[in-house]
């Protein structure tokens, strides 16, 4: 690898990953402390149109620099599309947007931003659109989680997973034939120097596999918020009884 390529887990990645983590727990911290969840809605319609400028202004500086790509960088990997899905929940939610957004975010996105499919390294522009757009996503969705108290619906994984399927199956792949681009790497794997991605069987028999990572990824975050909340409720319930009866 050269030395002009992003390097996994490099300084600079590392780096990033822990500014940018920190900077974002510390402003949700902050606004769990001198707002309620009431107060934080009145800056939805903002957070929406923070979430469009996050999808608009990286592609166009990159028209700007001449690095715009057609074949790539239309919005239509998971993540540009959350993007998009995000404004639009942020002015008109819906239960069953949240549920898609929730698993595709926090799966699709936190891959994205731990292990991104990222060629420029250092201070290029597709070095911060990758971490700045992932981040901010996350960001969104962890303060919708803790500060607004959100939760995915009991069956959300399964809405969050049929809504992918459909539209990698139905419109991707078929867009990619066509176009000859590669979203969701729908015809070849990310170019990633990440260990169990060498492990993925060849094209087309790794499309099964990744639909099936993505469904035990959701299911599994799907139990964990269960017996989170579960946990959270009888210690709750239990703190309340110990007062009653002091």
């Amino acid at each position: 690898m050269s030395a002009e390529s992003f390097i996994l887990f490099g300084k600079s990645h590392l780096l990033t990953l822990v500014l940018l983590t920190f900077i974002g727990f510390f402003i949700i911290r902050k606004m769990e402390q001198v707002s309620s969840p009431l107060s934080l809605k009145k800056w939805h319609s903002r957070f929406g149109f923070l979430a469009l400028l996050n999808g608009v202004i990286w592609r166009m500086l990159l028209v700007e620099i001449g690095d715009f790509h057609p074949e790539q960088d239309l919005p239509l990997h998971v993540c540009s599309l959350s993007t998009f899905l995000l404004a639009i929940y942020f002015w008109f939610p819906r239960q069953k947007l949240f549920d898609v957004l929730f698993y595709w975010i926090m799966t699709g996105s936190v891959l994205g931003f731990f292990i991104p499919d990222l060629e420029m390294p250092f201070p290029h522009v597709r070095f911060f659109a990758m971490f700045i757009s992932h981040g901010l996503l996350i960001f969104f969705m962890v303060y919708l989680y803790r500060a607004q108290g959100l939760r995915p619906s009991p069956t959300g994984y399964q809405t969050a997973f049929g809504v992918l399927t459909t539209y990698a199956l139905g419109f991707v792949l078929p867009f990619n034939l066509l176009s000859g681009g590669n979203y969701l790497f729908a015809l070849e794997p990310p170019d990633v120097d990440f260990v169990l991605v060498q492990f993925l069987p060849p094209w087309p028999w790794y499309i099964p596999v990744l639909l099936g990572f993505f469904y035990l990824a959701f299911y599994s975050l799907h139990r964990a918020i269960f017996h989170q909340d579960r946990r959270y409720q009888q210690e709750h319930r239990h703190a309340k009884s110990e007062t009653i009866h002091h």
